[in-house]
């Protein structure tokens, strides 16, 4: 239960994304990070893409990963823990 209550403070204050995501909207993306907390924190996926978050194949118009969905997948578990441990 502890580890659920720092996961809900933490909601907002990381933003994780990928290199090649262009299902992705950057504008709004941009324009949308001044409501962030101050304190949040950003990671970018190198060789990522949007489909390879989860497990449901190809997105339209994203881009080509160059790292295979796993690779991806650890990355994000690993920031994550990061956070709530």
């Amino acid at each position: 239960m502890e580890k659920l209550i720092k996961i809900i403070k933490l909601i907002g204050k990381v933003l994780i994304t990928a290199e090649f995501d262009k299902v992705l909207n950057r504008n709004s993306l941009a324009d949308s990070t001044s409501k962030l907390p101050s304190d949040y924190v950003a990671y970018e996926i190198i060789g990522g893409n949007h489909a390879q978050f989860g497990w449901y194949g190809p997105q339209k118009g994203d881009g080509t990963a160059t790292i295979d969905t796993k690779t991806q997948q650890d990355v994000v578990i690993t920031h994550i823990l990061r956070f709530i441990e």
